[in-house]
């Protein structure tokens, strides 16, 4: 079933030329006092070549700073161990049905994970490697993050690494179990969510993004997952935005599209306080 939503997904790629060769991530325009704000919306890749257009590129370069959410590069390998691991007296397998536990191991194993690693991982970060299709080594944050530096721009973040992984500790358990079970179950229905959501990205179709991520079965079944991850966080994020905004004359926000949109989301919530936003289209 994967395979066949592979070869369509690309089938629909490369007859669109514009998408298969140069992709515009979602834009918007933030208009006050004559600065120049930009927010890019960014999501998982899911194709091997990508170009970012000509217009993002002179975006980034012509800002004064570029944000993004986090560097986990900052990270050591004991760092992450201590992150993305289980207490020592706690495994992963004691959540699951007996079922389940076989059949993730099959997942990661094609991930390379040992039974032995997939046992001692936090669920959420074995959601997050096998609810994606793995097709793509590329992705936008880092061709973003290399043009920035390759320019000499000054790069923020948005939270420090450790900030960033430990706020996924802040979800009930019971919530990450579910998310990952749903994975186990049907690997073939969420892979071919991922493919529909990148298809809708490239074809800039924010309505049925915002359907999708947002629906309400998952708003309904996860709402600590959306109120921690997202809600909660997004109003956290606007203060230090408008500090930024405030500070500098031309700054860029590059941020994953499932905090930029919804009604809740960072772009909403900033038109709510007054701020004239304008989406850039590149059809």
């Amino acid at each position: 079933m994967v395979r066949v939503l592979i070869f369509l997904f690309f089938t629909f790629v490369f007859a669109n030329k514009s998408f298969a060769n140069e992709i515009k991530p979602l834009l918007w325009k933030l208009e006050k006092d004559n600065k120049n704000i930009y927010f890019i919306g960014i999501t998982p890749v899911i194709q091997e070549d990508i170009k970012i257009s000509e217009e993002i590129s002179n975006i980034i370069i012509n800002s004064d700073i570029i944000v993004f959410e986090t560097d986990t590069n900052y990270l050591s390998k004991e760092d992450y161990a201590r992150l993305l691991y289980l207490p020592d007296n706690e495994n992963l397998q004691a959540y699951l049905s007996s079922q389940n536990w076989i059949e993730l191991t099959r997942l990661t194993k094609t991930r390379n994970y040992s039974s032995y690693v997939t046992n001692k991982l936090k669920p959420w970060y074995i959601s997050s490697i096998l609810s994606v299709p793995k097709v793509s080594t590329n992705n936008f944050e880092n061709i973003l993050k290399d043009l920035a530096l390759k320019n000499k721009k000054n790069i923020l973040i948005m939270e420090n690494p450790e900030e960033n992984l430990k706020l996924f500790d802040k979800v009930p358990l019971n919530e990450h179990i579910g998310i990952l079970n749903e994975i186990i179950e049907d690997i073939d229905k969420i892979h071919s969510q991922a493919f529909l959501i990148y298809q809708k990205y490239l074809e800039q179709d924010i309505s049925s993004l915002e359907n999708i991520i947002f629906s309400e079965e998952k708003l309904s079944k996860y709402k600590d997952y959306y109120k921690i991850l997202f809600f909660d966080r997004n109003l956290k994020w606007i203060s230090k935005i408008e500090n930024l905004i405030n500070d500098n004359k031309s700054c860029t926000f590059i941020l994953n599209i499932n905090n930029i949109l919804g009604d809740k989301g960072i772009i909403q919530e900033m038109k709510n306080m007054g701020y004239n936003i304008r989406f850039v289209s590149s059809k």
